[in-house]
């Protein structure tokens, strides 16, 4: 026994020797780096912490329509805090201002409602100092005859869809006249659930346990990595916040949509202001970035973009980060923030203020046409570029309805996007369906999808007089189900081609339902209709799991009215076909992509 342990007992004094030789070593290393310890360095590791668990409270367990989890953030009315080093002030609105606001605008006092994160709500400086607080003041002496009230509804740690779902909860009974949507391009279009874009785990272990940067060779090692890893992260990791498959993305897009409805609903404008990741400026890394969501939100959404970039020429990011270890603005920046964003010469349009000689309707517009409320831009009386139209289902029943798109001369002109609702016992059932216009009609391809949404759901709907928000009285959240989709084609307004409908079968299994070909001025060419497994008794037309049926147009007789002849599509044969050959099938017409 005691010879098989003298090779370990051998080992001993060499492993106490290197562990000895180590300890020496590092001690050496932390004198030498507390020697040559930078005051950059230093001031990088002073204390700088934003903790608002002294002013807000939290709500989780909230689910929304797609079953995500969301954890929403509010602030007490009346509290006080710290954000970085200096206090933060919660107003009577649950808002950060020093200022208290009425609930609703006084009379004749247009209200801008800024929504954002802690770019906007601004970490690490002074209330006054905020960009909407300097924004306020600004258009104050631009428009010395309006009252201008600016909120700042900014909250750290959301994503847009939060601020979005805040809008609706809280917001969106202060009834303002603009909302201001403050997009941080680094994450707000980042899911909620996704981790952040920081640092290796050792860098974690650090963060976690601040004893660590008590030692000044870890903060060497850190500072380093920091300065180094940072910017690496961050350039290879943002695109993909907004890649088109991306749900984030996704998520983004439908609720600023949703926004624009509400803001045609409640008569708001809606406006965003890009906020760009405190990188360089006049070298900036994302400009291409910035451009294409800026063309993006114009063109598909017809959302007026203000570009913060283009205001900071000459400016140094890192020369006005917050804090050294921060990249939040510091006071200049966010007054640079303001300084642009007041110049430009759209605010009497967004705020409403109209000449009252204009012969004719030119401008943003806001209409109420009987139960259905549009707006939209208008030139020479008639409407023209984006325009958003809502119609709310009636009381009780019936279907609420939903468009987005352009208009050129009065017509409807390039892509829309619909939104059908009816309310059932048990929650929403909605289609969407996209494509184009083309002279006031649809035309070439159409995309719809048919969903199911439970009562439950955080989530936007159409209905009972209005749009209803927020959690209903049923106790389970269910996601949506996703019940089909169909793609279509029109010319000149005429169905076109080929149609075809897909169902979810039990198993999630997607399966062709039907198929319909039509051809010139809208006839009907032929149908394809899925057919169950035949019963003994059943037609054996049915053994290829459908039936297609030929069509031939004739001509009805004239009525005795005087009407005009009509075409018919009769019946004229049809057979066994299996679902695999259905879009192989002859059909002219445009193509429908997928």
């Amino acid at each position: 026994m005691s010879s098989s342990r003298s090779p370990a007992r051998a080992l001993l004094p060499k492993l106490a020797l290197s562990l000895l030789s180590l300890c020496v070593g590092l001690g050496i290393a932390e004198l030498v780096c507390h020697a040559i310890e930078s005051e950059e360095q230093q001031a990088f590791f002073t204390p700088f912490e934003h903790d608002d668990s002294s002013f807000s409270e939290r709500s989780r367990g909230r689910t929304a329509a797609d079953g995500t989890g969301l954890t929403l953030n509010w602030y007490r009315p009346g509290a006080q805090g710290m954000t970085g080093s200096v206090p933060v002030q919660i107003n009577n609105l649950g808002l950060r201002d020093e200022r208290d606001y009425s609930q609703l605008p006084a009379v004749g006092c247009a209200r801008v409602l800024v929504l954002g994160d802690s770019m906007t709500f601004g970490k690490g400086v002074r209330e006054r100092d905020t960009w909407p607080a300097v924004l306020e003041d600004l258009l104050a002496a631009k428009l010395p005859e309006r009252c201008i009230e600016v909120l700042n509804a900014g909250i750290p740690n959301t994503n847009f869809f939060i601020q979005w779902l805040h809008f609706l909860e809280r917001w969106r009974s202060l009834q303002p006249d603009l909302v201001l949507v403050g997009f941080f391009v680094y994450n707000d279009s980042q899911l909620q659930e996704d981790r952040e874009l920081y640092f290796p785990g050792w860098m974690s272990a650090v963060d976690a346990n601040p004893v660590l940067k008590g030692s000044a060779l870890v903060r060497k090692l850190y500072h380093r990595a920091f300065l180094r890893i940072g910017r690496r992260l961050v350039d290879e990791q943002v695109p993909r916040y907004f890649a088109a498959d991306y749900p984030g993305w996704q998520q983004f897009l439908s609720s600023m949509a949703d926004l624009q409805l509400v803001g045609a609903l409640d008569d708001f404008r809606t406006v965003v202001t890009l906020i760009p990741i405190p990188i360089g400026y006049d070298d900036y890394p994302f400009a291409d970035l910035h451009q294409r969501i800026f063309a993006q939100l114009d063109t598909e959404l017809g959302l007026p973009v203000v570009d913060l970039l283009d205001g900071l020429k000459g400016m140094v990011a890192a020369d006005h980060w917050v804090h050294p270890s921060d990249g939040h603005p510091d006071a200049r920046l966010h007054r640079r923030f303001a300084e642009h964003l007041a110049a430009d010469a759209r605010w009497q349009d967004w705020l409403g203020i109209e000449p009252d000689e204009a012969a004719q309707p030119s401008g943003y517009q806001r209409l109420a046409e009987g139960q259905s409320r549009a707006a939209g831009g208008m030139e020479q009386g008639q409407r023209s570029g984006p325009w958003v139209v809502a119609r709310p289902a009636a009381a009780g029943s019936g279907q609420g309805r939903a468009e987005w798109g352009s208009y050129e001369g009065g017509q409807r002109e390039g892509p829309w996007r619909l939104r059908f609702s009816d309310r059932g016992e048990d929650g929403w059932q909605v289609r969407e369906a996209r494509g184009r216009y083309r002279g006031g009609q649809r035309d070439g391809a159409w995309e719809e999808r048919s969903s199911f949404k439970a009562h439950s759901s955080l989530e936007l709907q159409l209905g009972d007089g209005e749009l209803h928000a927020g959690p209903w009285a049923s106790q389970e959240a269910l996601p949506v189900r996703v019940d089909g989709r169909s793609r279509t084609a029109y010319s000149e307004g005429q169905p076109s081609g080929l149609w075809l409908r897909w169902e979810l079968d039990g198993r999630g299994t997607e399966r062709l339902l039907s198929a319909e070909c039509f051809g010139s001025g809208g006839a009907q060419l032929w149908e394809w209709a899925r057919a169950e497994a035949p019963s003994a008794a059943a037609d054996q037309r049915a053994d290829a799991h459908g039936v297609m049926t030929y069509f031939e147009q004739q001509s009805a007789p004239a009525g005795d009215d005087d009407s005009a002849r009509a075409e018919l599509a009769v019946e004229a044969g049809s057979r066994p076909l299996p679902e695999a050959e259905v879009e192989s099938q002859p059909c002219p017409g445009p193509e429908v992509g997928g």
